[in-house]
């Protein structure tokens, strides 16, 4: 039987930049909490406090996330938010849930109500993407306050590009979640969108790390693990192509879209004006 990669117990977590990052997704933290606050209340709408209650209860799945991708955070020196499954899960990952979580939802929700195209869906999906890239190669240059390990492929600067794309998926299927249980809920029941938060996320980033995962823990050869991260990522897609036939108006075969149908107008009204 192949062993299962093990995470390096023996690192330690450097302080000045867990000290940093405490204190930086603190603030992130309290600012998406105020707002989130402020519009449950312009609202008039418990949903945006049911959505930050079910971010902070998202650090269960953690530890089983990490053993999927082959993800760590150092024990040594580490100022531990909760310790689950026999791994210590640091406050800032605590902190970084209330940061993006319920943004992210808000933001969900503000280009649901403008209405979603497939320009727009895809741009936020990508854009998404990308800014978790870049936040985690920032912090892996100045340190270790996480690591991934075992052999990975598809790596860039030590962040397999497959792990991102993955936690991608579990913000759009929150945000799709929590819209369809607060369109279909009675009021009294939305308080269900609390549990449903964390379930969510377990079961977008399970569906889409699975391939990548199964992999890992199942051979060293670098052309099969190749193949499962592409499907970690195929399957990422798919999601999300899954999740934009219910938010983007599907067109049907010769029927203009909005768009089309400006362009036309602003056509013929410049046809007019140069008849004139």
């Amino acid at each position: 039987m192949f062993p299962a990669p093990q995470p390096p117990r023996d690192m330690v977590m450097p302080g000045g930049l867990q000290a940093g990052l405490i204190v930086l997704l603190g603030i992130c933290a309290a600012i998406a909490v105020l707002v989130l606050g402020r519009t449950a209340i312009r609202q008039r709408d418990r949903v945006p406090l049911f959505v930050v209650l079910g971010a902070l209860l998202c650090v269960v799945y953690e530890p089983i996330g990490d053993t999927l991708v082959l993800a760590y955070y150092p024990e040594k020196g580490q100022i531990t938010w909760v310790t689950l499954f026999g791994r210590g899960i640091p406050v800032f990952i605590g902190l970084m849930y209330l940061c993006y979580i319920g943004p992210f939802v808000l933001l969900f929700e503000h280009l649901r109500g403008k209405g979603f195209t497939a320009r727009s869906w895809w741009t936020l999906w990508v854009g998404s993407v990308a800014a978790i890239v870049v936040i985690e190669l920032g912090v892996m240059r100045i340190g270790h306050a996480w690591v991934y390990y075992g052999p990975q492929r598809t790596v860039v600067a030590d962040l397999p590009i497959w792990t991102p794309i993955t936690y991608v998926s579990f913000l759009f299927t929150i945000a799709a979640g929590v819209h369809a249980l607060a369109s279909r809920l009675r009021q009294r029941d939305q308080w269900m969108i609390i549990p449903a938060v964390p379930a969510f996320l377990a079961a977008a980033h399970l569906t889409t790390s699975l391939p990548a995962a199964v992999a890992l823990y199942s051979t060293d050869d670098s052309t099969m693990i190749l193949v499962g991260a592409l499907g970690s990522i195929a399957v990422a897609a798919l999601l999300a192509h899954g999740l934009s036939l219910l938010f983007v108006p599907q067109r049907a075969p010769g029927v203009d879209t909005p768009s089309d149908q400006r362009a036309v107008t602003r056509a013929a009204t410049s046809s007019g004006s140069t008849q004139s």
